[in-house]
């Protein structure tokens, strides 16, 4: 099955990245209230293309759904109930109140097909939106729930991105210790699933976690392999 989490964050990452390069650059030459004019443009134009990219996604999700609801039975077409959920993860950026919604209309509609990958997948979701608007004791609950069904299914590469989760969840409280345990175990499972571009991500969170205690020679360790995971992934721009 196709992979559907943090698709939009990942963008939203590089989409960063590339500004605050652009912005490092403008400042070797200017000073001042240039300085301050130019990260305010560029800022501007990153939001308006990031707002205007999630905009076009929901149209075309949209136009998917209204595709797949031809079907008498499409409330249990798993091409259906996986299209709700990209729509959920497309909203939890800057909707999350609408993603949580969505996403237990998603919950709802795989409890009657039976599909468990799809419940899962929409506990992820539901946990995102409500760790999004800070209300993390319920986004524990829908990640352990979702890590729970994942479990049953042996799906480690999906159960890996809610292990993640809950590690950023603690690296939000700074309960750091606690993150790198949870991220420990998503890296156990990334690596079971060989997934060189989520290994590196992930890589980047637990050195992050150590450089907040002061753990220097882990935090680095981490770093270094983040970069070599990035370039086995191919990914250029992230490993530069």
């Amino acid at each position: 099955m196709d992979t559907i989490y943090f698709s939009g964050f990942s963008r939203l990452f590089r989409l960063v990245g590339a500004v605050i390069f652009v912005v490092h650059k403008i400042k070797k030459q200017q000073s001042g209230f240039q300085i301050k004019s130019s990260l305010m443009f560029f800022v501007f134009l990153f939001v308006c293309n990031f707002t205007f990219a999630q905009q076009n996604k929901v149209r075309q999700i949209n136009q998917r759904l209204s595709e797949l609801k031809t079907k008498s039975n499409y409330l249990s077409d798993t091409a259906y109930l996986n299209t709700i959920i990209k729509k959920v993860n497309v909203y939890i950026v800057f909707h999350p109140d609408s993603a949580i919604i969505y996403g237990k209309q998603s919950l709802t509609f795989c409890k009657k097909a039976n599909y468990k990958w799809g419940e899962a997948s929409s506990l992820i979701a539901i946990g995102n939106g409500y760790h999004k608007i800070d209300s993390f004791q319920l986004a524990l609950n829908y990640y352990q729930r979702a890590i729970d069904t994942f479990t049953k299914l042996n799906d480690r590469h999906q159960r890996a991105y809610a292990y993640q989760s809950i590690g950023k969840f603690f690296a939000d409280q700074s309960a750091f210790k606690k993150a790198i345990e949870y991220f420990s175990k998503a890296y156990s499972d990334f690596q079971y699933s060989g997934s060189q571009s989520d290994l590196a991500s992930l890589s980047n969170n637990v050195a992050n976690a150590y450089l907040a205690i002061g753990d220097y020679p882990h935090a680095l360790d981490y770093y270094y392999r983040s970069l070599k995971f990035f370039e086995k992934a191919g990914d250029k721009f992230r490993a530069a």
